[in-house]
């Protein structure tokens, strides 16, 4: 499967259980937040990403 070549890859760590997960964030123009699992704990996180293209995660249950 190919990625869409407007998206960008971040590297992160889970909020729950540290280990190192990689997300696709596409560019917005405005600020976003979503819910997304993490692919090694699949705990949900919240992902915030700013316009900047910088990324913070959150536990859901902070």
């Amino acid at each position: 499967m190919q990625e869409d070549l407007s998206t960008e890859t971040s590297k992160q760590y889970c909020p729950y259980c540290g280990e190192h997960i990689r997300l696709i964030i596409e560019p917005f123009d405005e600020p976003q937040t979503y819910t997304e699992d993490c692919e090694v704990c699949c705990r949900p996180m919240i992902v915030q990403v700013e316009v900047n293209g910088d990324v913070f995660l959150q536990r859901e249950d902070d």
